[in-house]
């Protein structure tokens, strides 16, 4: 489906989140004609802008009035209501909505909608959670930049590819640390370091199926049958479903995997760090 309205967050995203007072006390906020071009090409575009703050702002009122804004809403506790209110107005599917948030008090919403954004310097909850981090930081362009990935082809499709381009997830572990590249509905991608010496637990999966592919250093992987695959970088090795495995790093050890997205479909047998093995009534897979 096609993005029909595209809602926005004002402090820190439509500016850069400062406020700045005269000496008479007044607040003044710095605007980027760059995002009021967006927001005329959102119209042009026939799609629907919406603003949506907590904060009170008379600034605010003049600088949608001018760029003829009408759907504006200020003093906002629960955005993700009124983000509902103008699905059910305007008969839209939250996959037509598309919201750019900057804060942890935008989460609700930017977890709803089809298409999620955040700026550059958004804090790291959100960046974690969003479809696209705009290389933009509030208040210079941020909201621009999202216009133009809309209106680069208005993606016709209800689900969009997550870019992490800014802040992969990372995952401290016991054996080293894991880099997540994507977590998507179809499959799953990561890098595993694993520290010379250390290894992972003896596990298998149900229905998980995983290629691991070795980009740097040794890799010794331990199967439940006693057999043990010697794999160098540049090599690769798939575990099916069913297949008890544990990996060792003969030296420091960096592995692209891809996987099904069965992330929690892990079983232990053996492990050296105090976590859970599987139960004693359940056996790995014959």
């Amino acid at each position: 489906m096609k993005i029909k309205l595209f809602a926005m967050d004002v402090d820190g995203v439509l500016t850069d989140g400062g406020m700045y007072y005269t000496e008479k006390g007044e607040v003044m906020k710095k605007f980027s004609t760059r995002d009021g071009m967006g927001i005329e090409l959102l119209r042009k575009n026939k799609i629907i802008p919406a603003i949506i703050t907590k904060e009170h702002s008379k600034i605010l009122i003049k600088r949608a009035d001018k760029l003829k804004v009408e759907e504006v809403f200020i003093g906002v506790d629960d955005k993700l209501k009124v983000i509902k209110e103008l699905a059910e107005k305007y008969d839209l599917d939250f996959s037509e909505v598309a919201y750019i948030g900057d804060d942890i008090n935008d989460l609700p919403v930017l977890e709803k909608v089809g298409l999620s954004f955040a700026p550059d310097d958004a804090v790291p909850e959100i960046k974690q959670v969003v479809d696209y981090v705009t290389s933009k930081k509030g208040g210079e362009g941020a909201l621009r930049e999202a216009v133009d990935f809309i209106l680069a082809g208005n993606v016709a499709t209800s689900h969009y590819v997550k870019l992490l381009v800014n802040s992969p997830k990372i995952v401290d572990k016991p054996w080293g640390r894991e880099i997540w590249i994507a977590e998507e509905r179809e499959y799953a991608g990561k890098i595993l370091e694993i520290n010379k010496g250390m290894q992972t637990s003896l596990d298998y999966h149900i229905k998980k199926k995983e290629t691991l592919h070795v980009f740097g250093g040794i890799l010794n992987v331990e199967l439940l049958n006693g057999k043990v695959a010697i794999v160098h970088s540049g090599k690769s090795i798939t575990f099916n479903p069913g297949d008890a495995h544990r990996l060792k790093a003969i030296d420091n050890v960096k592995i692209f995997e891809v996987s099904t997205p069965q992330l929690d479909d892990v079983f232990r047998l053996k492990e050296d760090y105090n976590r859970q093995l599987i139960p004693k009534q359940m056996k790995p897979i014959e």
